[in-house]
């Protein structure tokens, strides 16, 4: 069982130290219809915890658009189920439905979800919070049309040539499991764990309980 411990952590250290490729020549052609399903999203969870819980607070709207445009934050995944296909010059988003693995891709549209929800998520948190405007339709056309430049503007031309287009794949239930366990990682902080030897990981992780604790991972996992 420590052998599978040890591959998580492994895999969080590399994930971290790695820089996220992103394509920022597909950025232009895919930003506004990004912010549109970015909004939709969001405004899809809020709806689903209103109607669970009765009332939220505006704290958990905040929350919400906080990691919207993050793919492994609480309500970014929606950013792993997108493939990004060619069509008439130009490119389309194409829902999957299910998770995918987070590459180019996916980071690009994580980026030009960055570009224009990161400054203005306050806003979107209230505008949930208060349920105003009242219709998802006025609220992706604030976001989008008044709070940024997302939908101001078209590219200018086709998709330069030479793109390469990338396999959209889904993530299986092994990596679903490890993205999660990685996920509670980040979020708890890693206290210290990168000054640790695989050997001393290994070592930590043979204690159980006691081990996890001295790597700054509590009771939590």
């Amino acid at each position: 069982m420590h052998g599978w411990w040890l591959l998580v952590l492994l895999a969080w250290l590399t994930a971290a130290k790695k820089k996220p490729e992103v394509l920022y020549a597909d950025v232009p052609f895919l930003e506004c219809n990004v912010c549109k399903e970015a909004v939709s999203n969001v405004h899809q969870i809020a709806t689903s915890v209103r109607r669970s819980q009765g009332k939220v607070r505006e704290d958990d709207m905040f929350e919400l658009t906080e990691t919207l445009c993050d793919p492994k934050g609480k309500a970014g995944k929606w950013l792993t189920m997108y493939d990004v296909q060619l069509e008439a010059g130009g490119l389309k988003m194409v829902n999957k439905n299910k998770q995918g693995h987070c590459k180019k891709e996916c980071h690009t549209l994580a980026y030009a979800c960055r570009k224009h929800i990161e400054e203005i998520h306050a806003e979107l948190a209230e505008a949930l919070y208060l349920q105003k405007p009242n219709s998802l339709d006025k609220l992706k056309s604030r976001v989008c049309k008044k709070w940024t430049k997302a939908c101001q503007s078209t590219p200018q031309g086709p998709v330069p040539d030479g793109r390469n287009d990338e396999t959209w794949k889904e993530m299986d239930k092994k990596a679903l499991e490890m993205e999660e366990l990685m996920a509670k990682m980040e979020s708890a902080g890693l206290g210290g764990m990168s000054m640790y030897s695989r050997d001393d990981m290994d070592e930590m992780m043979e204690r159980g309980p006691e081990g996890m604790a001295e790597m700054g991972l509590g009771d939590e996992f």
